[in-house]
């Protein structure tokens, strides 16, 4: 397995190779600004997967299949897609738009994912609402956030921190 220094010395041959080739047949210079950030160190993770994921950490956390809200049982058979405000439901909602930003999903794809979202200001917020509660260390949204990030630790190995 190639070392990271590797990997990022290959990345930046590749763009300073891109920035040449585009100078050599345009005559324009062309200015490149990148982040080069490890993920994790297994394989690639596609959204479907981030998605199914933070469900099963759902019904796992809820095996009744419902949570509680006043006055109601809320079902979440449907899981994070379900159309309910409800806390609990909301929280693991906001956890897969933060990990699938994470894993390097564009929060306009993040919005496209869940029917019901109207756009990616949405995923800002719920991407926002989960640094600040895990900045305050809210016990709720940290204990269902190491139940997510465990689940994808044993699934796609270590995850960097935030």
């Amino acid at each position: 397995m190639k070392e990271q220094i590797d990997i990022w010395r290959e990345a930046e041959e590749m763009v300073n190779s891109f920035k040449e080739n585009f100078r050599n047949k345009f005559s324009v210079e062309l200015e490149i600004s990148y982040k080069l950030k490890p993920i994790c160190e297994a394989q690639l993770v596609s959204i479907i997967d981030v998605y199914n994921d933070i469900n099963i950490t759902l019904w796992k956390d809820f095996p009744a299949g419902y949570v509680k809200t006043p006055g109601k049982k809320v079902p979440i058979d449907k899981g994070i897609s379900s159309p309910t405000r409800a806390r609990d439901v909301v929280i693991y909602r906001h956890l897969f738009y933060y990990f699938a930003h994470y894993f390097g999903f564009s929060k306009v794809k993040i919005s496209t994912y869940i029917k019901g979202v109207p756009d990616h200001s949405v995923v800002i917020h719920g991407i926002k609402t989960i640094n600040n509660a895990l900045d305050t260390k809210n016990p709720e949204i940290v204990r269902a956030y190491k139940l997510v990030k465990d689940l994808l630790e044993s699934k796609y190995g270590k995850l960097k921190d935030r």
